[in-house]
């Protein structure tokens, strides 16, 4: 007890960061899966690892597929094992920053860790689910924190001045070329560098002087990386990461500058201080079983949090000036490789924008802490309030997190039922929606997943289907009712198909749990849009086999699910499409077995029609009957009237009695 007791004591600060990024982002971790752009990454892994190098030569970063491949390598397509290793990666980053501020102000070393936690949680940075798209960043951040504190090391070490400033050096030129989200920040290392030095003298030239010395190698290697991406890099694809900026200082200086002066100034606000708005936003106050959830968990954490720091009985007579000096810098330099690609975080969609704030965090929980540390006139005060910071924090991320929770699930059961309505098409055909149909996704992350679905050839990244969103007035709507050909390219990715081999999708999780690919008897069912309807026939059942084609590696991955009452629906209607009836019947009897039930009056369909194919009018009726007391409005009304009166049963016996329940015209 005493070793382990000892061994608290002398790791308690990576232990509590440890801790701090369990709690904000482990507790949903086996909930979450893939999102947004983690899908062409993992579409390009499943053609080999080697196609990593060509996404990322067309993504604009050719050296950014080591992360990729290595993360493919350990982790496959598991997402939880995804999820952990990059929360891995975030702590072992916030260590590093708290070994920098340790080494920075060793006189304040208990202290040193209330900025490490801030940084950990800092609610600017939302985007922690999204596992697979931003290992590299956290790689790269991870890197620049350890050459950072290694090259502390270097300058107050003169015997080990070689290894560890060759070991910096080298792992700052890693980072850079890695990726360019962290080479704002390098132009902070003359400031380290001054502190890191001896105490100041009379005359300040030497230490001026040994600190610019110090830099140089890093500055090579800055300048070498803005030579290569800024002028040499020829992009095979759109550079939209491309230094623009750079070059429009000198054709046109004036309004670049007033640009960067109005993104600056719109940036710095918004992370220093709008971040922390969204923590006290409305849904803060949500009664629901995951707000509740959220609101523990955050209660718990400011109580953990005041503990902690209270038993650690932090130093008093912060080093308040540094601190304020070396966060008010970062602040302002780590966006600066947004503003000059012209994506400033305010002028950038929301739910993807605070990418490009990650590298001004650390620096924006400095000023907190110097602010803090200012102004609380007593030890208990400035606990209070960094405790207060911490845990509704760390209540904002569940939220947000929990989001992108119920976006995984609906994910999960629209890639499953796909599979089970459709196990095989052929190669150029389309899935085509009224709009968009699944959260924290998009077109083209879409049309990966739609993709991944099924087994794709090795040898090539053509897409053997493409999904694409249709709002009734674009050029996708006008080839669907009028004829063409769909295209789609994304990075080295191809999709072409005939518009005429398309199939209609219909998902709405909140309305009905089942995804239906509409037939051309929908043409006349109120239950959807009239655009909907209008493209009903259009929609190709022919490029549906009954063959599977799924890719089961993956599912057994990735998506693999427990059978729900969904999985009956999507195969009867399968099944009908195929005129297999008695399967159809089947079908129905297991579902019934195993306790599951329609959600919506429309999916008893299948079944009242199989029914009433083999003469059995009186379980029609009653499936009619639940159908009608399940989802009770005159679309459905009309829409259960349809197979009892194409089947002509509606004069006598069951059928006259639907028809004077439903009025059917």
């Amino acid at each position: 007890m005493t070793k382990f007791k000892a061994f608290l004591q002398a790791n308690h600060a990576p232990l509590a960061l440890l801790s701090t990024c369990l709690v904000a982002f482990g507790l949903l971790s086996p909930s979450l899966g893939f999102f947004q752009d983690d899908w062409h990454f993992i579409f390009y892994a499943q053609h080999g690892l080697s196609k990593l190098w060509e996404l990322s030569a067309y993504d604009n970063r050719p050296f950014a597929s080591w992360p990729y491949i290595a993360g493919f390598t350990v982790f496959g397509f598991h997402p939880l094992a995804w999820q952990i290793g990059v929360l891995a990666l975030r702590w072992l980053a916030t260590v590093a920053f708290w070994m920098v501020f340790r080494s920075l102000w060793p006189n304040h070393a208990k202290l040193a860790v209330v900025p490490a936690l801030l940084f950990a949680v800092y609610p600017l940075y939302t985007l922690q689910p999204m596992a697979v798209t931003y290992i590299t960043h956290w790689v790269a951040f991870l890197l620049y924190a350890l050459s950072l504190w290694l090259m502390i090391l270097a300058v107050r070490d003169i015997q080990r001045l070689w290894p560890l400033l060759i070991l910096s050096v080298l792992l700052d030129g890693l980072q850079l070329f890695t990726i360019e989200y962290f080479n704002g920040i390098e132009l902070l290392r003359p400031l380290v560098l001054w502190m890191a030095l001896s105490a100041p003298q009379a005359d300040p030239r030497p230490r001026l002087k040994s600190a610019a010395l110090a830099w140089l190698p890093y500055l090579g290697v800055l300048a070498a990386f803005v030579l290569w991406r800024g002028f040499i890099f020829q992009s095979p694809a759109q550079d939209n990461n491309a230094p623009t900026v750079l070059r429009d200082l000198i054709s046109s200086p004036i309004s670049t500058l007033f640009y960067l002066v109005t993104a600056g100034l719109k940036d710095t606000l918004l992370i220093q201080v709008g971040a922390w708005s969204e923590t006290l936003a409305p849904d803060l106050v949500d009664f629901s079983p995951a707000g509740l959830f959220a609101l523990l968990v955050s209660a718990l954490s400011f109580i953990g949090f005041y503990t902690y720091l209270k038993r650690l009985d932090l130093e008093e007579d912060a080093p308040v000036r540094p601190m304020l000096l070396l966060g008010l810098l970062g602040l302002i330099l780590g966006p600066i490789p947004a503003w000059v690609t012209r994506q400033p975080l305010y002028d950038t969609n929301p739910l993807w924008n605070s990418r490009l704030g990650m590298a001004a965090m650390f620096g924006a929980a400095l000023i907190i802490v110097a602010a803090v540390e200012w102004l609380a006139r007593t030890k208990t005060q400035r606990v209070v309030i960094y405790s207060l910071l911490l845990a509704l924090s760390v209540g904002y991320l569940i939220r947000s997190e929990n989001n992108y929770r119920h976006a995984w699930e609906s994910q999960v059961d629209f890639l499953n039922q796909l599979a089970w309505r459709a196990p095989s098409i052929e190669a150029g055909t389309a899935f085509v929606s009224e709009g968009e149909i699944l959260s924290y996704m998009g077109d083209y992350p879409t049309g990966f997943a739609v993709n991944m679905v099924y087994n794709q050839p090795k040898d090539s990244t053509q897409a053997v289907t493409w999904f694409f969103p249709t709002y009734g007035d674009d050029p996708v709507a006008e080839k669907l009712l009028m004829g063409g050909t769909l295209r789609e390219v994304k990075f080295s990715t191809r999709f072409e198909g005939d518009a005429a081999n398309s199939l209609v999708l219909w998902y709405e999780p909140t309305v009905s749990a089942c995804l239906h690919i509409l037939t051309p008897l929908d043409a006349e069912s109120r239950l959807y849009s009239d655009y909907l309807k209008q493209l009903a026939p259009k929609s190709a059942l022919g490029r549906i086999s009954p063959e599977s084609n799924v890719n089961e590696e993956f599912f057994a991955q990735a998506l693999n699910t427990p059978q729900t009452w969904c999985y009956f629906f999507e195969k009867a209607e399968l099944a009908e499409q195929f005129g297999q009836t008695e399967q159809v019947l089947k079908l129905w009897n297991t579902a019934q077995e195993q306790g599951f039930h329609p959600s919506h009056g429309m999916e008893y369909l299948p079944f009242i029609r199989a029914y009433l194919a083999v003469g059995d009018t009186d379980k029609a009726q009653a499936l009619t009957e639940s159908a009608n007391r399940l989802t009770s409005s005159q679309a459905m009304r009309q829409t259960l009237c349809r197979p009892w009166l194409e089947a002509g049963k509606t004069e006598s016996g069951p059928g006259s009695e639907v028809k004077q329940l439903l009025k059917c015209e």
